[in-house]
């Protein structure tokens, strides 16, 4: 080996990089129990052969939040029989550790612990499977920390500000900023993100010269408006982030074109569920950082059962069958049949020359049996193929689309980016919200009786004053004059009732007789709050006195928080006394009654609606409760500019500085196969 070759392995950290291992899955099965130990003990010795500084787990070692005694004794033999021995650890730890370790008693890397010998050491943060709980917040993998064997870090105690300070290490020239956050619910973490409660430490000096690498175990891909981290949240000085929790293998690092780090996707190391996700062959990364350059090395896993998905939508088989086809179910069986001994044919090709791989295949057949196709046996199915796959249960998945009528257009989109700036979103005001979404609508999802603007200003007392009656008022107050209006033109047929509505909404929008309606249905529910024994929701202001302009919605300062989103306990809407009474009945059935009432047509709704208003004397009708729903829409609240400002710490031996110089500064990213050489010389990435 030449001197240069030896000065190069001096400089260049070597990490082995692993996420979702999910210890102690199904290991009570007769066929799958032992696959996450076999995957886990290649992970460990995969390190051990390549001579890995040390490894880096990104959560959910654990399947279980509290692991079987067999769970844990194999990860501690595994783990003592890899990482422990006599060879030396040639990287040092410069942060504060009982900063870094602040969940243990022995506040200190487990190397450098004289009563233990490790040759590789094992970070790790905590996943939302072996999260800490309890009194004590404590996870299985304390167990492991106290025993010496994991380094468990990333663990955020605070639930109003997380500060994330990294694991400082150094090898020859090379310096590493390790920065990790265990699993918290996403919704809360998003919530903190947007509000500036979280804070990436740095150091004082040299702040360039550091390669950030940053652990995750979060959502990545959107599955809610705010159940997901996204990448531009993250701020811009990191130069890699490993993430976790995302069981598909995307570990090749890509680029994010807005923030200007990449990101690897590990997966996990075994299928937890017979998703197409789960399908994409399963591989650990081996990590080389040298200075700001960096290399990725994929090693597919060898240990990992086979899994194999095929969809089968039956309405593309008409030269075949149709569901009138005589014995049109046993032609089915036979199309999937068909379709499994495919998969099992290409599971068999592919473990050739693959002692290690388990022999019996996961296979799962996903069939759309839209189109008037019925489902069979599909245990009798299954009984085929018992000694063939690991799966036996639930080879076959019968799944059928959704039906849309022919005449229903395109769902509207808006684009809410231009909607909500991220400087307001502390002020948005839900009467804005209704007010643009029905400006932005189509047709077809236009309001017909009511008005926006009433509507708006309802939706506002609900929300700012906690009028439970506002909107089922405003509803039955708009609902009664137009019926009073039809009945005085004696208008009859359906046609010309819906032309009618239209010319009586268009007359009074923006009007004082729109302003009325709404003074009078306040009124109302106030009368309703009275009668039930209830205080005055807002002590300080009159219930209603409200004379707006036609553009200006609100006129009282817009709140900081819509309700629903914290600050009172489960069921706790009211205020004073009200807050801790039951929820009136009358509520109840008017939802209950909105369901039954959606296929009723416009007459009978008027009818029955006329008959109620001419028996009744002074108690309101109950109408239809109003649901406005935009968490279908992505709502990027926070753009991909700067990061934040966050203040100095004095006290810290770390400060941020996030509005640093975006161009003499930027990590390389070789993803060559050159494995004698992965820092090939290459042009020094500017960041703009």
């Amino acid at each position: 080996m030449s001197s240069e070759k030896t000065l190069e392995d001096e400089d260049t950290f070597k990490i082995l990089i692993a996420t979702d291992i999910h210890l102690g899955y199904l290991e009570k099965d007769a066929i799958r129990g032992q696959d996450t130990y076999n995957t886990l003990n290649e992970i460990l010795d995969c390190a051990k052969k390549n001579k890995v500084d040390f490894i880096l787990l990104g959560g959910d070692l654990f399947h279980e939040n509290k692991p079987s005694r067999r769970c844990l004794h194999s990860s501690i033999s595994m783990l003592r029989k890899y990482c422990m021995g006599d060879s030396p650890v040639t990287f040092n730890i410069l942060s504060d550790q009982t900063v870094n370790f602040n969940t243990t008693q022995f506040p200190w890397v487990n190397y450098q612990d004289e009563n233990l010998n490790i040759s590789i050491p094992v970070f790790s943060i905590h996943g939302n499977h072996d999260d800490p709980t309890g009194a004590e917040g404590l996870c299985a993998l304390d167990l492991l920390s106290a025993s010496g064997l994991v380094n468990h870090f990333g663990h955020s105690h605070s639930v109003e500000r997380i500060e994330i300070s990294p694991v400082l290490m150094q090898k020859g020239s090379t310096k590493l900023a390790l920065y990790g956050l265990g699993s918290i619910p996403d919704e809360r973490l998003y919530r903190m993100f947007v509000n500036k409660q979280v804070t990436m430490l740095r150091p004082k000096e040299d702040q360039d010269g550091w390669f950030n690498l940053f652990a995750i175990h979060q959502n990545r891909s959107k599955h809610g408006p705010t159940n997901y981290i996204p990448e531009q949240f993250l701020d811009d000085f990191l130069d890699l982030v490993v993430w976790g929790h995302e069981h598909e293998c995307l570990i090749t690092p890509a680029r994010n074109e807005q923030q200007l780090f990449y990101v690897t996707q590990p997966g996990s190391s075994v299928a937890t569920s017979l998703s197409p996700g789960e399908a994409t062959k399963k591989h650990i990364g081996l990590l080389k950082v040298k200075g700001r350059k960096m290399n990725m090395q994929k090693i597919p896993l060898k240990t990992v059962r086979q899994f194999f998905i095929q969809d089968v939508v039956l309405a593309d088989y008409e030269d075949l069958f149709t569901p009138e086809t005589p014995q049109v179910t046993k032609k089915m069986e036979d199309l999937c049949y068909a379709k499994v001994i495919e998969m099992l044919e290409e599971a068999e090709k592919e473990r050739i020359g693959c002692p290690l791989t388990p022999e019996k295949p996961l296979v799962r057949l996903r069939v759309d049996y839209s189109g008037g196709f019925e489902t069979f046996n599909t245990s009798r199915f299954s009984q085929k193929f018992v000694d063939r796959v690991a799966n036996p249960k639930d080879i076959i998945h019968f799944l059928r689309k959704r039906e849309y009528k022919d005449d229903i257009k395109d769902e509207v989109t808006i684009d809410y980016g231009k909607l909500i700036k991220p400087t307001a979103v502390g002020g948005l005001r839900v009467e804005d919200m209704v007010k643009q979404y029905f400006e932005a609508a189509e047709q077809k999802v236009q309001l017909s009786l009511l008005t926006e603007q009433g509507m708006g200003k309802a939706i506002q007392e609900y929300v700012d004053k906690d009028e439970k009656d506002a909107i089922e008022e405003l509803i039955t107050c708009q609902l009664e004059k137009t019926q009073r209006h039809l009945q005085a033109r004696g208008v009859t047929t359906e046609q010309d009732i819906d032309a009618e509505i239209q010319l009586f909404r268009q007359s009074k929008k923006n009007t004082t007789e729109e302003e009325n309606d709404f003074r009078e249905a306040m009124n109302r529910a106030k009368a309703n709050r009275l009668e039930r024994g209830e205080e005055s929701v807002d002590q300080d202001m009159p219930d209603v006195d409200m004379n707006f302009a036609d553009d200006d919605v609100v006129a009282s300062p817009a709140p900081t928080r819509g309700r629903g989103r914290g600050g009172r306990g489960r069921g706790g809407r009211g205020r004073g006394k009200a807050a801790s009474e039951a929820r009136p009945a009358g509520r109840d059935r008017a939802q209950k009654s909105a369901a039954a009432s959606q296929s009723r047509s416009i007459m009978q709704a008027f009818q029955a609606s006329s008959q109620r208003f001419q028996t009744k004397a002074s108690t309101s009708s109950r109408a239809d409760e109003m649901i406005i729903d935009d968490s279908d829409e992505e709502i990027p609240v926070m753009k991909a500019a700067k990061a934040p400002s966050r203040p100095a710490l004095s006290s810290s031996s770390f400060s941020k500085n996030s509005s640093q110089s975006q161009t003499s500064r930027g990590v390389e990213f070789d993803d060559s196969d050159d494995e004698d050489n992965p820092f090939k010389a290459s042009s020094h990435r500017s960041r703009k």
